[in-house]
């Protein structure tokens, strides 16, 4: 399950507390991760994936959600 918006992260959620009982639930974004290792709060990720790719900026620790820029492998092969 991926969660890309805000109706599939609240579905996980439910599912989590609900099923399996968990006490706390903490959803970060992939791109926030990656500089959270290097103990940076803002910078700007790039993902390539095998068919999707994405461009996160990310500032002191929250994704900047309307200009994170995402391709599929039909656009990039243009």
């Amino acid at each position: 399950m991926t969660c890309e918006n805000t109706d599939d992260r609240e579905q996980l959620s439910q599912m989590m507390f609900e099923t399996f009982a968990v006490r706390q639930l903490m959803l970060v974004a992939q791109g926030a991760l990656e500089l959270f290792e290097h103990e940076w709060w803002s910078g700007v990720t790039v993902h390539l994936g095998g068919d999707t790719s994405y461009i996160m900026p990310v500032y002191e620790g929250s994704p900047i959600a309307h200009a994170i820029t995402s391709y599929v492998d039909a656009d990039l092969a243009r």
